[in-house]
């Protein structure tokens, strides 16, 4: 068994998934042991991107640095990391785009739901209720941009949308995510970084009117 979870094993394993997909993979490796490394995957992953963090977090509490502050900068750097991930393994530029895109929706909705019922109380009580509401709805706006970004790319001037695509995922991450910071944390240097976040959203559509050409027939 333990040939099955050596790194060479697992580098394969990643090798197949990426290039052929789940059901090649699961046919070579039989449910048993397909299902034992998803298992070992998911105590790995829980111990390091949540009972890791959680310890980390709870030390900075220690030392004066408030939950309050820690944890929405923290979720913050874990949706980067994500959202970076997405990027990284996925070859195809139209496959990252839409990809992060369809990311970026699924998370404003979550968000979203935050805000209007978990949240409720802490926004209310800053006096953010507002901020909050415009980076959801900045947020979402964008995530339909970045999609018509993929959704144009093979048809396209390949330069302006990938540039357009990348001012718009910064746009949202100092747009909307300084923000949503700024409404949970009430720390107001993050205002300042807001302005340069809708910059470049700004920059975004204009790259895009750039980069929209006439589709051969």
């Amino acid at each position: 068994m333990k040939k099955y979870f050596s790194r060479k094993s697992l580098n394969e394993y990643k090798e197949i998934y990426k290039q052929k997909g789940l059901k090649v993979l699961l046919k070579k490796l039989g449910w048993r042991v397909f299902a034992l490394i998803f298992i070992f995957y998911l105590v790995r992953d829980i111990i390091l991107y949540v009972i890791g963090p959680k310890i980390f977090l709870d030390i900075l509490s220690k030392y004066g640095i408030s939950t309050d502050v820690s944890y929405p900068f923290f979720s913050y750097f874990v949706i980067v990391l994500i959202t970076i991930i997405i990027y990284k393994i996925n070859k195809d530029q139209r496959i990252k785009i839409l990809r992060i895109g369809a990311f970026l929706g699924f998370l404003c909705v979550i968000l979203g739901a935050f805000g209007a019922h978990l949240l409720t109380g802490k926004l209310e009580l800053l006096d953010n209720k507002s901020l909050y509401n415009t980076a959801t709805s900045y947020h979402f706006f964008h995530v339909f941009l970045i999609l018509i970004l993929g959704i144009l790319h093979n048809n396209s001037n390949l330069k302006y949308i990938k540039q357009s695509f990348i001012f718009c995922l910064l746009g949202i991450f100092l747009f909307s995510g300084s923000l949503y910071l700024l409404s949970l944390t009430d720390i107001k240097w993050l205002s300042a970084v807001t302005p340069i976040g809708g910059a470049l959203l700004i920059v975004s559509w204009i790259l895009l009117f750039f980069g929209v050409k006439k589709i051969k027939s």
